[in-house]
């Protein structure tokens, strides 16, 4: 029981961060808090090519939480 919630807890944590990844960094918020850094840092977090690289790693978290859910699924 307890190593089953657990996993379930795992996999919600790698289902929600990779949302936030996916997310955060082509909203407004994100946009607001690069520009109150440096110049040199804002320029870098607000490239769309940083912006995709972390939405890609929000995809990689959902595909890994899918996988393990499924795979729990199938030996339950």
């Amino acid at each position: 029981m307890r190593q089953e919630v657990r996993f379930w807890l795992e996999v919600v944590y790698l289902a929600l961060a990779g949302w936030v990844c996916v997310l955060v960094p082509w909203s407004r918020g994100w946009l607001a808090w690069t520009w109150s850094l440096p110049p040199a840092w804002a320029q870098l977090l607000s490239h769309p090519a940083l912006r995709g690289a972390i939405s890609g790693f929000g995809v990689l978290h959902l595909l890994v939480a899918l996988g393990f859910a499924t795979k729990k699924e199938r030996t339950s």
